[in-house]
């Protein structure tokens, strides 16, 4: 039962990635002919950007799934407070880190819209 669940979740999965992938292309040709090169180059960097800002999280949100396994098994409340007050603080961290970065990164690319 567990292999066939496997499989799947493994078609399912690839499926999925095929579709983001098309939808993605599909998008850029609409930008493309509405509204431009200039607005998809744009569209691109905010994109990227976006795609910075999931590398920044560092896969702490597995982190933290895996870690509440067992409190929420044992219904230990106290260390679950802990726990979210440790990833309360790490998410601070990232997001000064990634709002400095930021904000180094406009100073660099000035622009009158911004």
């Amino acid at each position: 039962m567990r292999s066939i669940n496997s499989v799947k979740n493994t078609i399912v999965s690839v499926g999925m990635s095929v579709i983001s992938v098309l939808a993605t292309l599909i998008a850029q040709k609409i930008f493309l002919n509405i509204l431009g090169e200039e607005y998809l180059g744009i569209n691109g960097v905010f994109s990227d950007i976006l795609g910075v800002l999931a590398i920044a999280e560092l896969g702490f949100a597995s982190a933290i799934t895996y870690s509440m396994y067992a409190p929420l098994k044992e219904n230990n409340t106290e260390e679950l407070k802990s726990l979210m007050q440790f990833y309360k603080n790490v998410y601070r961290i990232i997001a000064l880190v990634v709002t400095r970065t930021g904000y180094m990164f406009r100073a660099i690319f000035r622009c009158s819209h911004w």
